[in-house]
């Protein structure tokens, strides 16, 4: 069951994430849930009982987010699987490195705002380079 309720708050957070970025639905994003999106993610890292499942779980947020935001990406017929799967794919490693030292600082208790704010500029800095 716990398993199943972090695969669940990954994948919640990146569809919020998703959301939070401009897209079809909110022209110029949504602030209000990006304002939220990240709180799933964070709990089901703090849960993580080893460094492993803390790099799933954010690796899972971020595929997640990728493939939503991104799926217009599929369209490229001869160059769907490169540049939708090797870039989610990519997007999805490097963020599950930031879950691995997430969930190290937190048990070092170094100051989890800072973290979640690099976070955050990380993310809108890879939406804002697509727009």
């Amino acid at each position: 069951m716990r398993r199943f309720l972090q695969v669940f708050c990954a994948v919640f957070s990146g569809l919020l994430l998703a959301l939070a970025i401009p897209n079809e639905l909110y022209k110029l994003g949504s602030p209000l849930i990006g304002l939220f999106s990240l709180a799933p993610l964070y709990l089901a890292v703090v849960r993580s009982k080893s460094y492993n499942e803390a790099f799933f779980v954010c690796a899972l947020q971020a595929l997640a987010c990728h493939l939503a935001s991104s799926f217009w990406l599929a369209f490229f017929h001869g160059y769907a699987l490169f540049t939708l799967g090797a870039s989610a794919l990519g997007t999805a490693g490097y963020h599950g490195l930031f879950g691995w030292l997430y969930l190290q600082g937190h048990r070092e208790r170094i100051n989890t705002l800072f973290c979640a704010m690099m976070k955050d500029r990380e993310d809108m800095g890879n939406f804002t380079e697509e727009a």
